[in-house]
């Protein structure tokens, strides 16, 4: 039997709560494309689109749960197995994609959800219609945030495969 110590504990722990970061964030993003996304297009004019809109909108605190747990996960991994940060090696690769996705939140994405809630609280509940900028505003949300999901289901990938570097 193996005894681990105290750095091997904290390795597993991070591990652990870097993989439950990548399930909350990935899993939160298809149910919202597979599922809300989808109900939302066949609503579309009636009051339940707004409804649907908003619980869409609702979703940004779960996902920085997932993002929140990556990132302090990934910083201790990081600096408990002496990585380095944005090295060329697979770690650096994961590195530089979690970035940019950090990047795109508060520059893009962001932005645009809070335009959306602008419009939406902006009309009275009784008006059922959304408003062809919000209709707008959705198709350029809906493709970015599925590039985070692919460069999250990426990074997740590469951790799995470590693919090497030379």
């Amino acid at each position: 039997m193996a005894v681990l110590s105290l750095g091997d504990h904290m390795n597993e722990m991070l591990l652990f709560l870097h993989y439950i970061g990548f399930a909350i964030t990935i899993g939160a993003a298809l149910y919202d494309r597979v599922y809300i996304v989808r109900n939302i297009r066949r609503a579309k004019g009636t009051r339940l689109e707004r409804d649907l809109i908003r619980i869409y909108l609702s979703t940004g605190p779960l996902f920085s749960i997932g993002v929140g747990f990556i990132l302090v996960s990934g910083i201790g991994l990081t600096l408990i197995n002496d990585e380095g940060f944005f090295r060329r090696s697979t770690v650096g690769l994961k590195q530089t994609l979690f970035l940019a996705i950090g990047l795109m939140f508060p520059l893009y994405i962001m932005p645009i959800m809070r335009q959306i809630n602008r419009l939406l609280t902006a009309v009275p509940d009784g008006n059922a219609s959304v408003s062809d900028q919000c209709h707008s505003l959705l198709a350029r949300l809906y493709p970015m945030l599925d590039a985070v999901t692919i460069a999250n289901i990426v990074i997740l990938a590469i951790a799995v495969w470590h693919p090497a570097f030379q």
